[in-house]
């Protein structure tokens, strides 16, 4: 388990409709200190809310600004 800081940003909410049930998905995007230990399996926890990881992290190893970015998702409902 890692635990620290990082940067997250809003993706966008997704709503699917149907007769028999009505859900919604936020997706925020993660951006993680480089190197941070990250699979698809594992979730993230932000706001007491937690997050699968949506695909695989991306590990960005160029420039000043190295990072891991993470693309996450939880069901509203």
């Amino acid at each position: 388990m890692w635990a620290g800081f990082g940067h997250v940003q809003p993706d966008r909410t997704v709503e699917a409709r149907s007769p028999a049930r009505e859900t919604a998905q936020e997706l925020l995007r993660v951006y993680l200190p480089f190197g941070v230990p990250l699979s698809s399996l594992d979730r993230i926890r932000y706001r007491g809310q937690l997050f699968e990881i949506d695909g695989e992290p991306m590990h960005w190893p160029h420039g000043g600004l190295r990072h891991t970015r993470v693309h996450v998702w939880r069901a509203m409902h």
